[in-house]
């Protein structure tokens, strides 16, 4: 397969280190938005919880592409030929949760 397979919490870590670079950080919670669309016309928003939010990610289905944001929305990645792997795992208005810390 071409291209980049990437599982959703990997955009969350992308968004987190973008965000703040430092190891000690608490890793933040992923909201997940998909527009009721199927197949290539479905389009699925990322937000790394905060208040206000901390990055954002827009993922087109039907062009592969993942747009990475900053917490002030600007774009600072553009990734192309990407296949999320679980994606279909997530329902809309979805959360990844955050892993808890390690102590």
């Amino acid at each position: 397969m071409f291209g980049k397979d990437l599982r959703v919490k990997d955009i969350r870590e992308k968004l987190q280190k973008h965000y703040d670079a430092r190891a000690d950080v608490v890793q933040r919670d992923l909201r997940i938005h998909k527009t009721p669309e199927s197949g290539a016309d479905r389009s699925v928003f990322f937000s790394l919880h905060g208040s206000p939010p901390k990055g954002y990610g827009i993922y087109i289905c039907g062009a592969r592409s993942l747009n990475l944001y900053d917490h002030n929305g600007r774009r600072w990645q553009i990734l192309g030929d990407i296949n999320i792997l679980d994606l279909d795992n997530f329902k809309d208005d979805d959360v990844l949760v955050a892993d808890p810390p390690s102590h």
